[in-house]
């Protein structure tokens, strides 16, 4: 029986259910990567390791189950990696954006980066000046 040691998000064009699906399982601790150098998927791909096989980091602490709950969530379909896949790839980590309007209301691309899972938080004028970027 095929046991996959990853998973390869396919996207069908959605950008935003990609990220989201990446935000997510990074939030929750989970290892994501995503496809530097490759010949089996797209390149760019976020890609889910479940087996030290593939990504000799992986430190066990998700299951396929969690990655398949995870999709379903975002609106992604997974392909899955076998361990004769060749895939160079580079580790994500989460991210923190913060939103400062100067003027002008940043709220469109608040409501971009919340659909593709980014949380956000928006800084004031003293925030700035006080330099509190740090602190986002």
């Amino acid at each position: 029986m095929f046991s996959p040691v990853g998973y390869s998000v396919v996207t069908n064009g959605d950008w935003a259910a990609a990220y989201r699906f990446a935000n997510r399982l990074l939030r929750s601790g989970a290892r994501v990567l995503v496809a530097v150098e490759t010949t089996s998927i797209e390149r760019g791909s976020f890609i889910v390791p479940l087996s030290c096989a593939f990504d000799p980091w992986f430190d066990g602490g998700i299951t396929a189950a969690d990655v398949h709950r995870a999709a379903t969530d975002a609106g992604v379909n997974l392909s899955p990696l076998a361990e004769t896949d060749r895939v160079v790839a580079a580790p994500l980590a989460v991210t923190r954006v913060g939103l400062y309007g100067g003027g002008g209301a940043p709220f469109n691309h608040a409501s971009i980066l919340a659909l593709a899972g980014f949380p956000v938080q928006f800084l004031s004028d003293a925030d700035a000046r006080a330099g509190r970027l740090g602190e986002v």
